[in-house]
């Protein structure tokens, strides 16, 4: 499978404070962002983009495996796991094995990567591994979640996971200990981080956070990024939602192109990936300047 394929720029599209900046032909199934730079990826194609201009830094095709998950590193370095359970760091000049399932005797792809400073974390269905980069050795815990991951969040020492089973988990790093916190009451679609809590959406529409309930929309939330004093929440209609810190709206756009994928604050722009069609440049100032934050 091919990805971004004709691309197109259109500047002249506007949504509410919201422009278009590219367009595409083909299915985005994951992306992640850095120091101004967006990583966007399918089952086979990984593309590196500069946000400042939106010109190709680096793509990489997998030529035998599919891709299952992918985080940008500093430097422009990627981290992949792909669908033989292996996970590699890949560049512009090297492919350098990160986990060799020969060697971990994990036999579930790992769907999940998440980040600290000098670590990574890996999480399938019923593993997880950290991995130290400086001493490049790494701890494995059997899980036991018996359910598909949907979304995980870090903060500080703890990794917050959400399984389709609708339960909530935390997993320590320190003693690698793992703990049901809370169990929704419908699916969970996103986690994120407010305040060093998890904070959950679900499929119909509301906001978990700290065991209490909040409509957000009518659809499926299918994205959520915090920022400074506010909250941003894409869903499966292309409804950009906007919220201060208690959730209350301010403000909703619609982007009129497909479900929101990510979202990610760029200096001081918002960057809205669409599932499937394209990504949205929106001015932060700009989408605040008749709201009442």
């Amino acid at each position: 499978m091919r990805i971004l394929l004709n691309i197109l720029l259109f500047s002249s599209l506007c949504f509410g404070n919201c422009n278009i900046i590219l367009d595409s032909t083909k299915d985005i199934v994951g992306a992640d962002f850095i120091d101004s730079k967006l990583a966007l990826f399918d089952t086979k194609k990984l593309l590196i983009k500069n946000t400042s201009k939106f010109d190709d830094l680096f793509s990489y095709t997998s030529q035998a495996n599919n891709i299952i998950s992918a985080k940008l590193l500093g430097g422009g370095d990627l981290l992949v796991s792909f669908d033989d359970k292996s996970v590699k760091t890949i560049n512009l000049n090297s492919t350098q094995d990160i986990l060799d399932p020969l060697k971990t005797k994990i036999n579930q792809p790992f769907n999940q990567i998440l980040l600290t400073k000098d670590k990574a974390v890996f999480l399938s269905k019923n593993h997880a591994i950290v991995y130290d980069f400086i001493n490049r050795i790494y701890k494995s815990k059997t899980t036991n979640l018996n359910s598909k991951i949907i979304d995980s969040k870090i903060s500080e020492n703890s990794v917050f996971i959400a399984c389709f089973d609708r339960n909530l988990y935390e997993l320590n790093l320190g003693d690698f200990s793992i703990n049901k916190i809370a169990n929704l009451p419908n699916l969970i679609t996103k986690v994120e981080i407010l305040d060093n809590k998890p904070l959950a959406s679900m499929i119909d529409g509301k906001i978990w956070y700290k065991n209490q309930i909040y409509e957000i929309s009518k659809n499926k939330i299918s994205a959520i990024k915090v920022g400074q004093n506010a909250l941003y929440f894409g869903d499966s209609k292309s409804n950009l939602i906007i919220s201060d810190l208690n959730f209350h709206i301010k403000k909703q756009i619609n982007l009129k192109a497909d479900e929101i994928k990510e979202l990610f604050i760029d200096s001081s722009n918002l960057l809205v990936v669409m599932w499937n069609r394209a990504i949205y440049n929106c001015n932060l100032k700009s989408i605040h300047t008749d709201t009442n934050f």
